[in-house]
């Protein structure tokens, strides 16, 4: 490059400078590859972990409204007992 004119030194560098930037995105692509699939199994498990959490929630909310119903009926069944212990 020594030998090269003004115009002709700068092309040189441009293509060095272009060469030595792909040569940097090569490397970097199979590292951001790597991540990118990491980053796709933690929000796949993520997401399993989110289904899980809902269907607790559910099954939890589903107990919860069997109890409220229990004591309904208990509580009809009391009211039921004092009615008919008043009416004899």
């Amino acid at each position: 490059m020594q030998n090269l004119r003004g115009g002709e030194a700068r092309a040189a560098s441009a293509i060095v400078n272009g060469s030595e930037k792909i040569k940097i995105y090569e490397d970097l692509m199979p590292r951001m590859k790597r991540n990118l699939e990491k980053e796709k199994r933690n929000l796949r498990f993520i997401k399993t972990m989110i289904a899980s959490e809902i269907e607790q929630k559910n099954q939890l909310e589903k107990v919860l409204r069997q109890c409220v119903d229990d004591v309904k009926t208990e509580i009809y069944k009391k009211k039921n007992e004092n009615k008919s212990v008043y009416c004899k």
